[in-house]
């Protein structure tokens, strides 16, 4: 037998086919084991480690499936020792029909979970996108806000300093034009005390003159006033300052800082109100899409009783041969067409009936006979 046995699935060959090195595999097992080693680019025999390079052509062995064939028909029509019942034989006492059903109700189950599964991973993707979003939007609001707080602070800044060469111009002018005026003031002056010291020595000059004819007609000339040549009395101020200005200039600053500082108080919270990129909240309305998406119909006894609900049909849109009764709360199957009155809402092709009342949260508002396309049997089936 281990000459017709493959080595690899240690079952009977399934198309059998011979490598170089005489040892025989079935041919899905053997490419499957080479597969492997495809990148390799080195192939070799599982059984004698024997290496093929390039990888060798698997070519049906005929006699090898002939033999297997021939052995198969054989354990058929010849009975075996496993062929007689023994004490291992003995079936076990369970309803296989029972586990199906069973299987089909937790195949249901599983199917909600999986979809659940399912709508859990769209909701994240869907939040992992909106957190990406949101990030690239808060750095773009924020690049945004620093090169506007550049802008801002860059503009007064240059505000600042064109008051401050105001004000610089301002004490320079005041200065300058000041000085000017003195300088004007100290020329005349000097030119007042020379033409008094030219005087001074003209007096003492006449004072020693000796000829009092000549001193007669030089005193009439050197004793009349200067007239309005001479200056005024004037008083030099040493007590001027520029304290005034420059407390002024501290306390604009002041000022200025103090303005600052409030601003500066409610900027913080400003930016902590915008720089949180999540919510840890629920998202009702993802979530209510979401289950709408995965929608299913109940297909089983519970999921049908998790939507059950007291129905009052239409009488205006009944089908002719479904009767209703107990306050138009049953409908039971009728052999004869009832005579009901003409209405635009009644069924003409479909053995319906639509609810008036107690339908929530459903598609649509119909009541038919599920699980048969023919007309319904003779004997009456109701409906609660």
């Amino acid at each position: 037998m281990d000459s017709i046995s493959c080595s690899i699935c240690l079952d009977l060959l399934k198309d059998p086919v011979t490598i170089p090195c005489g040892h025989s595999y079935c041919k899905g097992c053997i490419r499957g084991y080479w597969s492997l080693d495809d990148q390799k680019g080195i192939h070799s025999c599982p059984q004698c480690r024997q290496t093929f390079t390039p990888r060798p052509a698997l070519n049906r062995n005929i006699l090898l499936a002939e033999l297997v064939e021939k052995l198969k028909t054989d354990f058929k029509t010849v009975p075996s020792a496993s062929c007689f019942p023994g004490p291992e034989d003995v079936k076990y006492d369970h309803d296989d029909s029972a586990a199906a059903a069973e299987r089909t109700e937790k195949q249901g189950q599983l199917r909600e979970k999986w979809q659940q599964v399912g709508l859990r991973i769209c909701v994240r993707e869907k939040e992992m996108q909106d957190i990406r979003q949101a990030v690239m939007s808060l750095s773009l609001s924020a690049q945004a806000a620093v090169e506007h707080c550049e802008l801002v602070f860059a503009e007064l800044i240059r505000s600042i300093e064109r008051r401050r060469c105001e004000v610089k111009e301002l004490i320079s002018a005041h200065q300058r034009a000041s000085v000017s005026q003195a300088e004007g003031l100290l020329e005349r002056l000097e030119q007042e005390i020379a033409e008094l010291k030219r005087r001074d020595k003209e007096l003492e000059q006449l004072a020693q003159t000796e000829d009092d004819i000549n001193f007669l007609k030089t005193f009439q000339s050197l004793c009349v006033a200067p007239g309005s040549e001479l200056l005024p009395y004037i008083t030099a101020n040493q007590h001027f300052s520029f304290e005034e200005v420059k407390s002024s200039i501290s306390g604009m600053i002041e000022r200025l800082e103090d303005v600052l500082k409030e601003e500066m108080v409610q900027i913080p919270g400003k930016v902590t109100a915008v720089s949180e990129v999540y919510v840890l909240s629920p998202r009702p309305e993802l979530m209510a899409a979401a289950e709408v998406h995965f929608h299913h119909e109940p297909k089983t006894r519970v999921e049908f009783l998790e939507n059950y609900c007291h129905l009052t049909l239409d009488p205006n849109s009944a089908y002719q041969h479904l009767c209703l009764s107990e306050c138009n709360r049953e409908v039971s199957w009728s052999d004869k067409a009832l005579s009901y009155s003409d209405h635009p809402d009644r069924f003409t092709d479909h053995y319906q009936s639509r609810s008036v009342s107690g339908q929530q949260g459903r598609d649509s508002g119909l009541l038919q006979r599920l699980g048969y396309n023919d007309p319904p049997p003779q004997s009456p089936d109701h409906i609660h």
